[in-house]
């Protein structure tokens, strides 16, 4: 009777702990795609930001070619008067 009973918890534990690996498997498998998912978008992410440093340095270029044209504009029109 005892040995049928233990059979039987044994056989409950295994069953669970069946169960239990395959849900932790399939989680696991979730996770994965995820974080796939969220490094690709990460390394988009970083190649917007370098494309837009660069245009920040490519407009900060402009800025100052416009203030060093302003500055000229201004000796020229201060020479006039």
């Amino acid at each position: 009777m005892k040995k049928n009973l233990l059979i039987g918890i044994f056989g409950f534990v295994s069953v669970f702990s069946l169960a239990f690996g395959y849900q932790q498997k399939v989680r696991a498998d979730k996770n994965e795609v995820i974080a796939l998912e969220n490094e690709k978008r990460a390394i988009e992410l970083e190649k917007a930001a370098e494309a837009a440093l660069d245009e920040a340095k490519h407009q900060k270029v402009i800025a100052e070619m416009n203030m060093l044209e302003a500055m000229k504009q201004r000796e020229i029109a201060a020479q006039k008067k």
